[in-house]
C-alpha cells in the first residue's frame, strides 16, 4: 500500500511560514472526500478521498506554482473553521498570500455534548488522554481525532434525517454495538425539535453569516486577502440576509468569490453556478454515490468557476 504521506502531499512537522502559500480551509467538498474510493488507496483512517492532485485546492496549486495549505475537515462546521484559522494565526501566517474559506451558509451545524450521556448504560468510564486541536484533524495533518470531537457530537442540519444517524453520532463515545436504545431515542427526539426551531429557521443562516464574518474581520486585521464561498443550492434572500448582506458589505459582496450577476440571489451557492452551466444536480457522471464531486467535476468547478475568478482576485498578489 502506498503511503498516506506521499498520496495527501504532506507535509511532516509542518511550518506555515516557511513560504510563500494560499490557506484553504472547507468541508468535505475541500478535503476531496469520495466515498467510491478505496481509503487505503488515497484516504485516510477509514475517509476514502480523491487523490491529492484531483481535489480543487491541488489544482490551484499546480495552476498558480504556489503552495497550498489546505486544512479542509469532512463534516466540519464554521464554527470550527474559525477555529482552525486561528490555529493557523497561532502557527505563523507571515507569509499567506490569501485565505479562502469554503463554508456553510444556512445549514447550521449543532454540537451535543457526550457528557450528556454520561449516566446511561455503557457509556465509558474515560477518555483517552492524547487530545489535539482542530488544525490537526484536517486534511493537511491526517485526520486526526481532534479534542472537540471527543466532547461532542457535531451534525450539520441537512443530515438529521438519515436513516440511523442518531446510533452513528454516539457511536462516537459508546462503543458502536451496544449503544443504548435508549441514548438513541433521546437523541432523534432532541434533534428533531432542534430542527423544528434551529434548522428549519432562519438562525443557521444568522449564526453562520457571522462566524463567516468573524473569519473575514480576522483576515482584515492581518492585511491578509480573503474571499469565501459556499457549496450548496441556496439562492433564496430572505429580509435577514438582506438585511445582514446590506448592513456588512465587505462580508457579502466585497468578499464573496462568487457572486456574479448571472445566478439569482447574492446568496448562491456553488451548485448553482453549475446548473447555470447546465449541470443537474443528479448528474451521477460528476458525483460520487455519496453526491461529492468526482474527479470529472472537480475539474469543472475548478476550471469553469474558481480558476477565473482566483486569477482575477490573486493577479498581482501572488
Amino acid at each position: 500500500m502506498q503511503s498516506t504521506h506521499r498520496l495527501l502531499g504532506r507535509r511532516q512537522h509542518l511550518q506555515m511560514h516557511n513560504e510563500p502559500f494560499i490557506l484553504v480551509i472547507g468541508t468535505s467538498h475541500s478535503s476531496g472526500s469520495c466515498a467510491d474510493r478505496d481509503w487505503k488507496t488515497a484516504g485516510i483512517k477509514n475517509t476514502p478521498l480523491l487523490e491529492y492532485s484531483d481535489r480543487w485546492p491541488s489544482k490551484m496549486e499546480a495552476d498558480l506554482e504556489t503552495k497550498v495549505i489546505n486544512l479542509s475537515q469532512p463534516g466540519v462546521i464554521n464554527s470550527r473553521m474559525l477555529a482552525i484559522l486561528a490555529d493557523a494565526f497561532d502557527r505563523g501566517l507571515d507569509n499567506c498570500k490569501a485565505i479562502i474559506m469554503e463554508v456553510r451558509l444556512g445549514t447550521g451545524g449543532s454540537a451535543v455534548a457526550y457528557s450528556g450521556f454520561q449516566y446511561y448504560e455503557n457509556f465509558p468510564n474515560k477518555w483517552k488522554n492524547k487530545l489535539i486541536r482542530d488544525i490537526e484533524a484536517t486534511v493537511e495533518y491526517g485526520l486526526g481525532d481532534w479534542a472537540y470531537n471527543r466532547f461532542f457530537s457535531t451534525y450539520a442540519g441537512g443530515k438529521v434525517h438519515k436513516p440511523g444517524y442518531s446510533r452513528k453520532l454516539l457511536g462516537a463515545a459508546f462503543p458502536y454495538e451496544i449503544v443504548p436504545d435508549r441514548a438513541v431515542e433521546d437523541m432523534d427526539h432532541y434533534i428533531e425539535q432542534r430542527s423544528n426551531f434551529y434548522h428549519r429557521t432562519d438562525h443557521p443562516t444568522w449564526d453562520d453569516f457571522f462566524d463567516i464574518r468573524n473569519m473575514q474581520k480576522m483576515c482584515e486585521l492581518a492585511n491578509i486577502p480573503f474571499k469565501w464561498f459556499h457549496w450548496s443550492k441556496k439562492t433564496t434572500v430572505s429580509v435577514m440576509e438582506e438585511y445582514l448582506f446590506t448592513e456588512y458589505p465587505n462580508v457579502g459582496q466585497g468578499n464573496m468569490l462568487l457572486k456574479d450577476d448571472s445566478v439569482q440571489g447574492q446568496v448562491a451557492g456553488l451548485w448553482n453556478y453549475m446548473r447555470d452551466l447546465g449541470y443537474p444536480t443528479d448528474d451521477s457522471t460528476i458525483q460520487c454515490s455519496c453526491r461529492h464531486m468526482n474527479e470529472i467535476g472537480m475539474e469543472i468547478v475548478y476550471q469553469e468557476l474558481l480558476k477565473p475568478r482566483i486569477n482575477q482576485w490573486l493577479k498581482n498578489k501572488l
